[in-house]
């Protein structure tokens, strides 16, 4: 076997490790049966700025020559003001998305010998992947230099099996070509440290490499300062005039792409800049607002107070607003920041679910955490200069935290996992050292066994285990305790590798004080009950039945203008999934989802074609399409009219909700925190953002919902507490109505192939009008056969024509509809309902369209999607669709109403 130091093996090495990266990553982006979302979210933003550049870049000779003259002050008057309207059709290019992506996309196409294009993305996606995959090959040569080729190897295998890097190879965003420009210059700076004299090349090379990744990511500018200040006192070369004159070849290099930048921006703006700002007081101001926790929420904040406020003055006024949820919140970026992979559509790969690929990711941050602090220790034990490097690379993690002060996402920290991975690998390989070694199998396994306590205490729901067993403990005690626990944990990992380092032969007082430092900074961080992981006092159940008794406040008489709905937190609650029952009478009506009647009271748009959409509906719905499902596939607040006998009664509400065992039903409650108090989750306020990016759901998206807390009418003796709740709750509305009328139409299954053996109908000519002045529901019932049991992915589309006052005809199309059928064999009736506002459809209502087919969302993607027990369209007979329209008494904004 040839010697690890010997340049042919890392050759091969590298090599081969590129290989496999590569392999993975065109296998997920071209191979794999998933659904590729080459240009979802941010990515078509780049595309469209791609083929924006197209479009210039085709502009005749006869502009460029008229742009050389302009900036030579040649250009005639009248042909400057013509010229500057052709670049400021750049203007949102250079301020916000930076062209040099955009760039990246076009010449990928133009490699190909293709056009830009939303749908043919081959050759960018390609490119992509080529130079993601160079990176754990970089990665080899980096730690082979800094440290050994058994530590480069084993970086450069994490990185090739690293989730977020093969994801996201396959997504047309920024950071994953950033990430290859940052470790381009990091093997360039490495490189340099060996040579005897000055390269000014490779000075060059680095500055440029530097400057294109700041070009990718402008935040990224704090880590070409980074290399830049160590380049000024680290021996890149023996001589000291020979460091400053590589400083000055260094920026030199990161000025080449930023100068070809700022005259793009002159030409486009007439303000030259040299870094791409992508809303940044915006993001700030939405990162730091602790009451929603860091997330933009709908309904929107008010921006007015920044549009004249620098960033300073933007967090002035946020940490003055409230000193300690300022730093809270901080507390919770960090994980947000760095616990989870970057995968936001929580995409398998093959066989490796999301939940595994957030185990491996976080596998490698504590291997990191361990590196961090044997390497550091060893290399500070030789003294600074020579530790400079590895410093860098810490400095260089460190600057990603700058992300904690805007809106933070997991993707943003994409650029720091090489380096993490770094430290990964000599933190296995020092464990893997340490379980060798008969001297240390003891703290080895301490260290081990107290990892483990920190996972299993952090994942798994010790509170919910401890609370149902012994329920005269009061849950918060036992967050408490399991607090402590964590805490404790965290120091035995500690005190393991204090043991095991004391019995090293390069033991120094540097490794101890680098591990306590990891250990003080990382701990808490695990252990203290953030919001980043979610409500500690919540729990989750399905295949049950759960009763929850709701005592109105004495004296609360319920009149005939009033409405009483049942508000039920759950996911998948549907008649066909759940059998509800209120004071023994059963409700056999669907429930509305809440979430659509906070938008009608703020305008809805209304696009040239006249199709009425939503907002927040409409992003959560692309967010839904994109895992495989739709808005009904929510975890939500579902709403259910209680009937006016049982509301009047003057009764408690005695609510029992059946699971049924082969249904999807999944009903959440609440550990009380203290007597007749519980956090649920919030009613009125939903952020995208949160339940898109958030961490709290390690299996899959987080809730859209903040959490809060409300007080609880007691439904027991007063001197016993209660120590949890269901999240049933009721809500008092007054209407000042009578209960409207219903519209019945029916329709007869329509056997058309162009439908794919599915059902649709059109209920026209309705000849009674509804309530313009409240929302509206339309309860559609489809009857069809199956020959076996087994659920049905369908995809539904139900839409609203009215007609404005102009004559102009409107329609809108709900994404609050099912994804998928829980189907028994034999004849079924299914029934959902979709909720609308007649007002927002014009003036009156002409028809509304309803069509069911096989297939939709949840037949394509493999999060959301199904799996097993799946119906194909020959098992299903349809039979009749009926549509139901009424109006529902609930009066806007919802807020007007009590909660109990």
């Amino acid at each position: 076997m040839p010697s690890l130091k010997a340049p042919p093996a890392m050759f091969r090495l590298a090599s081969a490790t590129f290989l496999i990266a590569l392999g993975l990553r065109l296998w997920f982006a071209f191979g794999d049966e998933h659904q590729v979302l080459f240009n979802a979210c941010d990515a078509s933003e780049y595309v469209e700025k791609a083929a924006e550049i197209q479009d210039f870049l085709n502009k005749p000779l006869s502009f460029w020559l008229d742009t050389l003259a302009y900036l030579t002050g040649q250009l005639s008057p009248e042909k400057v003001a013509v010229l500057q309207q052709s670049y400021r059709n750049l203007e949102e290019l250079c301020i916000r998305s930076g062209p040099l992506y955009p760039l990246f996309i076009y010449f990928s196409c133009v490699c190909g010998g293709d056009n830009v294009s939303q749908t043919d993305l081959f050759m960018p996606v390609l490119m992509q992947c080529l130079t993601s995959a160079l990176v754990p090959a970089l990665l080899v040569y980096i730690g082979a230099r800094l440290w050994d080729l058994k530590t480069g190897a084993t970086a450069g295998f994490l990185a090739a099996l690293y989730p977020g890097f093969i994801v996201n190879s396959a997504r047309l965003l920024t950071e994953p070509f950033a990430c290859f420009w940052l470790i381009a210059a990091l093997s360039l700076t490495i490189r340099s440290d060996t040579q005897k004299r000055l390269r000014p090349l490779s000075a060059i090379a680095t500055g440029i490499c530097l400057g294109l990744m700041q070009l990718s990511r402008s935040a990224l500018s704090l880590v070409s300062i980074i290399f830049a200040g160590f380049a000024s006192i680290l021996p890149a070369v023996e001589k000291r005039a020979g460091r400053l004159a590589y400083l000055a070849l260094l920026v030199v290099g990161i000025a080449v792409p930023l100068v070809f930048f700022a005259g793009l921006q002159y030409l486009a703006t007439g303000k030259p800049d040299l870094m791409v700002d992508r809303l940044s007081r915006y993001n700030l101001f939405v990162g730091m607002n602790w009451d929603s926790a860091g997330w933009l929420v709908f309904p929107y904040p008010n921006f007015s107070s920044m549009v004249e406020s620098n960033h300073l003055e933007i967090l002035k006024v946020k940490f003055e607003s409230g000193p300690w949820q300022f730093f809270s919140l901080l507390l919770d970026k960090a994980p947000r920041l760095f616990s989870f992979p970057w995968n936001d559509f929580k995409t398998p790969i093959g066989i490796f679910s999301f939940e595994s690929q957030v185990i491996y990711h976080q596998c490698c941050l504590f291997f990191a955490l361990i590196g961090i602090g044997i390497g550091l220790g060893k290399e500070l034990s030789f003294g600074f200069l020579k530790s400079g490097r590895v410093l860098m690379l810490l400095t260089i993690i460190m600057a990603h935290f700058s992300y904690m002060a805007f809106i933070t996402l997991p993707r943003y920290a994409l650029t720091a996992i090489p380096i993490i991975l770094l430290f990964s690998a000599v933190g296995l390989i020092w464990l893997y050292e340490l379980a060798k070694n008969r001297t240390t199998q003891k703290e080895f396994l301490l260290l081990c066994g107290s990892a483990l306590a920190i996972f299993v205490l952090t994942r798994v729901g010790i509170l919910d285990i401890i609370a149902g067993t012994l329920p005269f403990i009061t849950p918060f005690a036992i967050l408490v305790l399991i607090t402590i626990a964590k805490f404790l944990a965290g120091a035995g990992v500690l005190l393991a590798l204090s043991m095991a380092l004391r019995q090293s032969q390069e033991k120094s007082r540097w490794h101890h004080i680098a591990i306590f430092a990891v250990g003080i900074l990382s701990i808490p961080l695990m252990a203290l009950p953030l919001n980043a992981y979610g409500n500690p006092y919540e729990w989750r159940k399905k295949n049950t039945t759960i009763a929850e008794t709701i005592k109105l406040p004495s004296g609360l008489v319920i009149p005939e203008s009033g409405r009483l709905y049942l508000m039920i937190d759950g996911r998948s609650i549907d008649p066909a999934s759940a059998k509800l029952q209120i004071n023994s009478v059963s409700l056999t009506e669907p429930p509305l989802p809440l979430m659509p009647f906070i938008q009608y009271t703020y305008p809805q748009e209304v696009t040239s074609e006249g199709t009425v959409k939503y907002d927040l509906e409409s992003i959560i719905a692309s967010i839904m399409r994109a895992v495989g499902g739709t808005n009904a596939d929510l975890r939500q607040w579902f709403l259910y009219a209680v009937p006016d006998e049982i509301a009047r009664a003057q009764k408690p509400l005695e609510a029992k909700i059946e699971c049924k065992k082969d249904g999807e039903a999944e009903i959440f409650g609440s550990y009380t925190t203290k007597k007749d108090q519980a956090i649920v989750p919030d009613f009125f306020r939903y952020s995208f953002e949160k339940a898109f990016y958030g961490i709290e759901n390690p299996k899959g998206l987080s809730d859209t919902r903040y959490t809060t807390k409300i007080a609880l009418v007691p439904t027991q003796d007063d001197s016993k507490e209660k120590n949890s709740i269901s999240n049933i709750r009721a809500f008092y509305v007054e209407s000042g109505s009578a209960a409207p009328e219903e519209i019945s139409k029916t329709a007869e299954t329509i056997s058309d192939s162009k439908i794919d053996e599915g059902i649709h109908m059109i209920a026209s000519d309705l000849q009674q009008e509804l309530d313009q002045s409240k929302p509206a529901s339309a309860t559609i019932s489809v009857d069809l056969e199956s020959d076996s049991d087994g659920v049905l992915p369908v995809g539904i589309e139900v839409a609203f024509v009215g007609t404005d006052r102009k004559g102009k005809e409107l329609k809108y199309i709900s994404p609050w509809v099912p994804s998928r059928f829980s189907i028994k064999k034999g004849a079924n009736q299914l029934r959902f309902a979709v909720p609308f506002m007649p007002a927002h459809i014009g003036d009156r209502l002409n028809r509304v369209s309803a069509s069911i087919k096989p297939g939709g969302p949840s037949a394509d993607n493999l999060f959301l999607g199904i799996r097993n027990n799946r119906l194909s369209s020959r098992q299903i007979r349809w039979r009749s669709l009926k549509v139901t329209l009424r109006t529902i008494d609930l009066p806007l904004p919802c807020t007007s109403g009590q909660i109990y």
